[in-house]
């Protein structure tokens, strides 16, 4: 008999063949590692942001039943903790690569594991996920460069190169030694110009933004201003330019981050530091779909609005 029961969102299992009810195998196609090519830069990503960064679009409901197969026999894996939420299951299902989705890109020679989203806290790491795919979707008519695209910068310094730890950038005079931003550097490309960026902020509203403890918003504040002043970005990138931008999910705490910017700049500001909010991308009732952040409006302290078509040149 055929398989025509509906499959565990959790962890489902094989198609039975008609015959004699072996496990049904699959043949890996070039749509496939398209896929397995997407999780490896994005560690948690649900199905419809997966569907719009593929290069090539296909059929959607045989999209989903595809995911639903390279998951039950191991090339894909559905994380655990999105089924905590009450209505998870109402929800468009994240995935991210799992072992035989790995092994295959090992094949092909592909065995840099570094992706956005390998932190420890999975809806910090998952929404960070969420902002830097809604980017690099919002970049059609740009190029949009990941960072195994900047390791081949020719500009990168060789340290930086073969550095275990390539994502802490150096402060300098400061107690604290090193910044970590949230994901990966990335770079979006223009015919006439040239973003860079050392990754983002994923705010959740979780760390205070100002007080003794070790890790604070003003803290990682100070980080970017010290970073820009020294030009840090260029000595340990070799990129031209940086933009930090700080994404959180609340209007008000997004403000306050202004406000605490401008305290700590005395008044001057930083034009290369934006911030934006979107509670769309960490909603509770609905799936979030891609949100076009560079159509978004991006606050500056003391200065203009930021604006990514006018930096870009279009």
């Amino acid at each position: 008999m055929s398989d025509t029961k509906r499959r565990s969102r959790l962890k489902p299992k094989p198609k039975k063949t008609r015959k004699r009810g072996d496990n049904h195998q699959i043949r890996i196609t070039d749509n496939d590692i398209a896929i397995f090519f997407i999780l490896q830069r994005y560690r948690y990503l649900p199905i419809n942001f997966i569907f719009e960064l593929l290069p090539a679009k296909r059929n959607y409901k045989k999209f989903q039943e595809r995911l639903t197969d390279l998951s039950g026999h191991g090339y894909l894996h559905r994380p655990e903790q999105q089924f905590d939420a009450y209505n998870a299951y109402y929800k468009k299902i994240t995935y991210e690569l799992g072992k035989k989705g790995k092994e295959q890109l090992a094949l092909l020679g592909e065995n840099l594991e570094i992706s956005i989203g390998v932190g420890n806290s999975y809806h910090h790491e998952a929404l960070t996920c969420l902002i830097i795919a809604s980017i690099e979707i919002a970049c059609r008519g740009y190029r949009f460069k990941h960072w195994p695209d900047i390791l081949r910068m020719p500009k990168i310094p060789e340290s930086t190169r073969e550095s275990s730890t390539p994502f802490h950038l150096p402060l300098i005079g400061m107690k604290q030694k090193s910044q970590v931003p949230d994901g990966t550097p990335f770079c979006i490309v223009s015919e006439s110009n040239l973003l860079c960026f050392p990754g983002i902020e994923t705010d959740m509203g979780t760390e205070v933004l100002n007080g003794n403890r070790r890790v604070t918003i003003k803290r990682k504040l100070e980080g970017y201003v010290n970073i820009t002043k020294h030009r840090t970005y260029k000595t340990h990138y070799g990129l031209p330019n940086m933009i930090v931008p700080f994404v959180t999910t609340s209007e008000r705490r997004m403000k306050n981050m202004i406000h605490l910017l401008d305290q700590v700049t005395n008044s001057k500001g930083a034009s290369n530091i934006i911030f934006s909010h979107t509670e769309h991308l960490r909603s509770s009732k609905d799936s979030p779909d891609p949100v076009d952040l560079l159509q978004s409006e991006w606050l500056r302290a003391g200065h203009e609005p930021f604006n990514f078509e006018e930096k870009l040149g279009q």
